[in-house]
């Protein structure tokens, strides 16, 4: 077995074991972050859940956040910046996110 050969399995081997532990760590992780188990790639059903493809490199190898999760991030790092505009009035990301926050909780 050549260098390259046992570079590229060694590569392999660690990318494996990365993507089990993420697969673990997606599966077992409390809140809204959390990923269903599934068995399909697709669905119809608007409950139903999806596998999700997870890639090596790239922006598909980046762990799955849900909506929740990336706006609190934004809120967290950005609360005085402009969020949305409406007419005459404006919202930042804290003011957002506090609105959004407070319907949510009427429903």
């Amino acid at each position: 077995m050549g260098l390259l050969s046992q570079v590229l399995s060694v590569r392999q081997r660690v990318f494996h074991s990365v993507q089990a532990r993420s697969a673990h760590l997606l599966h077992t992780s409390p809140g809204p972050d959390r990923v269903l188990p599934a068995d399909s790639w697709t669905t119809s059903d608007l409950a139903g859940v999806v596998k999700l493809r997870l890639e090596r490199d790239g922006f598909g190898s980046r762990l799955p956040v849900s909506c929740y999760s990336a706006v609190t991030r934004t809120v967290e790092k950005y609360p005085d910046t402009l969020a949305w505009v409406d007419h005459d009035r404006k919202w930042t990301y804290e003011q957002y996110f506090a609105e959004v926050t407070n319907s949510a909780k009427a429903l």
